[in-house]
């Protein structure tokens, strides 16, 4: 009773404080319990609520450190769906690599990131300067999108990517937009 905070919150913002003081223009994330300043969800790639800077923290395959026995890598096509998901929610991406004891980067890893690199040169524009985009049925306002089970979408300023994850052959049919389409263009294959 009478302590009217935690001790291990209040070092935590005392701890905070003293790194201000020394760099005043850094950023904490929320790691020692304090919300921080931008999120860092682990494992999943959910934009915080209400929405703040964030950082999803992912593996290329299951393990945070080289682990011999792992070898159920993330394909380049679900690396590419974690960075359009976190495009879509205006977060950044850290994903994790896993070097081997020697610092060698496992080959599956070097790969699946060069083919990554490949599709980011053909269709970065679509994870880049991105305006939030809420896929939020409850949301009032300026909605931008509903739930959409082919592929997540990012938008910037009167533009709509679709990442399409399975297609569904022609003619591809879009309903429901509000607005006059100007053009449609396909970035990559």
């Amino acid at each position: 009773g009478w302590w009217p905070f935690n001790a291990e919150q209040w070092r935590a913002e005392e701890m905070n404080a003293m790194v201000r003081a020394i760099q005043p223009h850094i950023l904490f994330n929320g790691r020692n319990g304090l919300p921080g300043d931008f999120a860092t969800p682990e494992g999943h790639l959910s934009a915080p609520k209400p929405y703040r800077p964030w950082e999803a923290c992912m593996c290329t395959n299951n393990n945070w450190g080289f682990h011999q026995g792992d070898h159920e890598w993330k394909r380049p096509a679900d690396i590419v769906e974690m960075l359009v998901t976190v495009a879509s929610g205006r977060g950044n991406l850290l994903l994790n690599v896993g070097p081997q004891g020697d610092g060698a980067i496992p080959e599956p890893v070097v790969r699946n990131l060069e083919a990554v690199g490949g599709w980011i040169k053909r269709c970065g524009a679509c994870i880049t300067d991105n305006d939030p985009f809420t896929f939020d049925l409850q949301t009032k306002g300026d909605h931008r999108a509903e739930w959409f089970n082919h592929g997540p979408m990012t938008v910037s300023g009167n533009r709509l990517y679709w990442l399409i994850r399975r297609w569904v052959g022609n003619p591809l049919t879009f309903a429901g937009l509000q607005c006059r389409v100007k053009s449609v263009r396909v970035l990559g294959h």
